[in-house]
């Protein structure tokens, strides 16, 4: 692994990774030109018609007609048989789409159709926006919940490794959220970055010099899976100051892709807080606290015993602790989560202690949220909870 002092270029405001144009932007520029110049020469409608086949008696009666009045007559008579039938069309056509309603459930009020398709009552205000999925979300959260326990890593897989331990682990995570930040990825990216390279760790023995290769291997691939526009080789051989080459990080993403069995969709606790924030009716401010909680747990190894959505309730009702709400758990919230507030004890009480730490080192997680644009959460005193002993 390389030195800390060469990691930490992810600060210097022109040490950002150079993102390349697409090399087929040109190409379908070229291409799109000759599109649009062939349509430009093109008859408008050359080869549609929308005359009916004359017949044979019809083509008969314009050959008699030699005269130039004649001719005009006939041509007339077909023009005036056309518009008549494009006209009928039009006719038929608005008959058609007057039987279509085509208002969104304007004559029936937000209730009905929310009992209609039994939608819960914290998605009634998404029932128009299709994005949000509204009748399935309780079906797609149930279905999160029960695969979850598949594709979270041992809890005790670092035993296995001969080279590396849980405080190098935390080093990388602690460099990768820089690196994320620095690229400004998406949140999944990270936490799926973290669960590809626990999950890779556990089924191969790896040695520190290649640690860090695991790690930026591990964003591409996360990147390429969750990104519009995904970081390339050339940035993760730059941001790890050239520590390894093009050519072994992609061996490296055969391998791991292979040792994964191409796995990738995993259940977050980003999903599951994301959930929880929308069902408690967190303000924005406490949403950034909740995601700042779970991305602490991210480096903290003894995390991994947890489910992730055990993770995101405790950083709920943490969350809610620290910023003095009156109800902290409810009924409501233990029907979602699937926890009682008995049941987040243990996981709340490690969260707590982790938040109140003031580590002198490996504080990127603080920093990020300390940030304006996160609402400076990560300066929020920790308020110890009343379930903590």
């Amino acid at each position: 692994m390389t030195t800390r002092s060469k990691a930490m270029n992810v600060h210097d405001e022109n040490a950002g990774p150079k993102f390349a144009k697409s090399k087929n932007s040109t190409g379908l520029a070229n291409k799109a030109s000759k599109v649009i110049k062939a349509g430009r020469n093109r008859q408008v409608l050359g080869d549609i018609s929308n005359r009916q086949t004359s017949t044979q008696e019809d083509r008969k009666s314009k050959k008699r007609a030699t005269t130039r009045g004649e001719t005009a007559e006939v041509e007339s008579q077909t023009v005036e048989g056309d518009a008549l039938q494009i006209e009928a069309s039009a006719v038929n056509l608005n008959d058609v789409l007057d039987d279509v309603d085509m208002k969104s459930g304007s004559e029936t009020s937000l209730e009905a159709s929310v009992a209609e398709l039994r939608i819960d009552p914290v998605d009634a205000a998404d029932v128009g926006n299709p994005q949000m999925v509204s009748e399935y979300i309780n079906d797609i959260m149930a279905y999160l919940k029960k695969v979850e326990p598949r594709r979270q890593p041992s809890a005790t897989y670092m035993s296995k490794q001969r080279d590396i331990n849980a405080r190098m682990r935390e080093i990388l995570i602690d460099w990768l959220v820089e690196v994320h930040f620095k690229f400004k990825l998406c949140d999944e990216t990270l936490f799926l970055t973290i669960n590809i390279i626990d999950r890779f760790l556990e089924r191969r023995a790896v040695s520190r010099t290649k640690l860090q290769l695991v790690g930026c291997t591990a964003m591409l691939v996360a990147s390429k899976y969750e990104e519009i526009y995904a970081p390339e080789v050339c940035d993760f051989v730059y941001i790890s100051d050239r520590a390894y080459n093009r050519e072994q990080i992609l061996a490296m993403e055969s391998i791991m892709l292979n040792t994964l069995g191409f796995h990738l969709t995993v259940p977050s606790a980003l999903r599951f807080g994301e959930r929880f924030c929308k069902v408690s009716g967190l303000t924005p401010r406490q949403s950034h606290l909740v995601h700042y909680l779970m991305e602490l747990t991210c480096q903290e190894y003894k995390f991994l015993k947890y489910l992730p959505s055990i993770i995101a309730a405790s950083a709920v009702y943490l969350a809610r602790t620290m910023t003095h709400d009156n109800e902290i758990w409810n009924a409501n919230l233990e029907t979602h989560t699937s926890y009682s507030e008995e049941g987040l004890k243990e996981c709340v009480t490690d969260l707590y202690e982790l938040s109140s730490r003031q580590p002198s080192k490996y504080r990127a997680v603080r920093k990020k949220y300390a940030n304006r644009k996160f609402d400076e959460v990560g300066n929020i005193p920790t308020v110890k909870p009343s379930i903590v002993d």
